[in-house]
C-alpha cells in the first residue's frame, strides 16, 4: 500500500494531476481448478485515487488501502469487460484507462522433481505504457 501511495504521490507531483489512475496486476488463482497449473493467470486492476485534498500521507495511505481492498473484490472481472462497460474514448496507441503500470512480481514457487524455472524476457520493441514499474524479489 505504501509503494502504491508513494507512486501516486510522485505522479501527482510530476504531472500536476489530481486524479491518478494506476494499473496493477493481480494473481487470478482464486479458482481451485487453476491453482496447480504452471503459468501466469493475471488480471489488470485500475487503482484510481483523488489527490486533490492534499491529505497527510498517513490519511492518503488509509484511502489507498481502501481503494486496493475494494478493487480486489473485482479481481475476477476481466479487464476487457471493464473496457466494454465503460466505453472510454479509444486510441489504439495507448491503454484506454491508465498509462502507468506498477507490478509486484510474486516470488517464484519452488519446484520439485528436478524441474527448474527460467525467466526469459521478450523484447517486443514496443511499449505498452508510458511508464512501467516492475518490482520482484
Amino acid at each position: 500500500m505504501t509503494l502504491i501511495a508513494s507512486c501516486q504521490v510522485l505522479l501527482h507531483r510530476y504531472t500536476g494531476q489530481d486524479d491518478i489512475l494506476l494499473g496493477t496486476t493481480i494473481d487470478g488463482r482464486k479458482i481451485s481448478d487453476v491453482q496447480q497449473l504452471l503459468g501466469p493467470f493475471l488480471n489488470t486492476l485500475v487503482l484510481r485515487t483523488d489527490l486533490s485534498a492534499n491529505l497527510p500521507f498517513k490519511e492518503l495511505l488509509k484511502q489507498v488501502r481502501e481503494i486496493v481492498f475494494d478493487s480486489h473484490s473485482y479481481q475476477d472481472l476481466p479487464f476487457e469487460y471493464l473496457i466494454k462497460e465503460l466505453q472510454p474514448e479509444r486510441n489504439l496507441t495507448q491503454n484506454p484507462l491508465f498509462q502507468v503500470m506498477l507490478s509486484l512480481e510474486p516470488p517464484r514457487p519452488a519446484l520439485s522433481c528436478g524441474w527448474t524455472m527460467t525467466f526469459t524476457a521478450v523484447d517486443t520493441q514496443t511499449s505498452k505504457f508510458d511508464l512501467s514499474i516492475v518490482l520482484d524479489d
